[in-house]
């Protein structure tokens, strides 16, 4: 009870926090999206299985010192190589050589065109932290890289007919074009859902399920992907207001986060939250 009070707790804070800002914006987003993630977590709990102790979790023989110093290596590169882009995008402090390292392997889209971002998202997020844990002697299902069960296959298959349902629309009604569409949906794949579902839902928390009770790795898991969108939010919404962008980050990400760790668990694989995530951000790039 102490870390979902801990977690409720810290989510309230970011919405009091943007109230008194008069930051409406990003509080009615995260008043909506979270109501919306509110109603998933309860469906995820009351229909899913108990919570597995062999998927989804490091074995603490394979979880230990290095393991964590290497994954904590990688975040806080990740986190490091995800702000030089941010500030180099907008003109700030330039970071050499990793800025022109990171800018020119992870150059950002424009437009509907995929670039080398999305590349770059899946071989730091899941080709890179994956070997280094390979090296561990971590398999694969203990990062919940398998199949679902039949039922959870076919929610999966669901959760696809949303995009491709918009894409239709879309290209009915000449919003976009064919290329357009793929190239929407292969960057929402490798550049969100594959990569951050991976890395957080996978990497992390299964890291932290091994030292920590599940809601208190739950909570660890939903905050440090919060946190990790600050640097975009800073830049793009927030216009250097470091606390704001922290509160507005924090309102839309974490209840997110709690839904899809939640929904990894009860169905013992990564595959619904992949699918979940990419549908949700390709629904949101095609509605015109």
């Amino acid at each position: 009870m102490r870390a979902w009070f801990a977690c409720g707790s810290t989510w309230i804070v970011s919405l009091v926090t943007l109230a008194f800002a008069r930051d409406w914006g990003p509080l009615q987003i995260a008043l909506g999206f979270g109501a919306f993630c509110f109603v998933l977590i309860g469906i995820v709990r009351a229909t899913g299985s108990a919570d597995p102790e062999d998927t989804l979790r490091i074995p603490r023989a394979h979880a230990g010192a290095v393991t964590g110093a290497a994954i904590a290596v990688l975040f806080g590169a990740l986190m490091l190589a995800t702000q030089a882009v941010i500030w180099q995008m907008f003109g700030g402090p330039h970071i050499a050589p990793l800025s022109n390292v990171i800018a020119w392997f992870a150059g950002l889209h424009t437009g509907y065109e995929l670039g080398g971002q999305p590349f770059f998202m899946t071989l730091a997020f899941v080709i890179v932290p994956l070997a280094v844990l390979a090296f561990a002697r971590v398999r694969p299902r203990d990062l919940g890289l398998r199949l679902p069960d039949g039922r959870s296959r076919v929610a999966a298959l669901a959760m696809l007919a949303l995009p491709v349902g918009i894409l239709i629309v879309g290209l009915t009604a000449g919003h976009h074009t064919l290329g357009d569409a793929f190239l929407i949906l292969a960057m929402n794949l490798l550049n969100n859902g594959l990569p951050e579902e991976t890395f957080f839902r996978g990497v992390l928390m299964s890291y932290g399920r091994a030292w920590l009770a599940t809601p208190w790795a739950i909570y660890a898991t939903a905050l440090a992907f919060s946190l990790f969108h600050v640097p975009v939010t800073l830049a793009l919404e927030e216009h250097g207001h470091v606390v704001l962008a922290i509160a507005n980050t924090i309102g839309e990400n974490l209840p997110f986060g709690v839904a899809m760790s939640l929904l990894a668990l009860r169905t013992r694989s990564l595959a619904m939250p992949i699918v979940l995530h990419f549908s949700l951000d390709a629904l949101r790039h095609m509605l015109p």
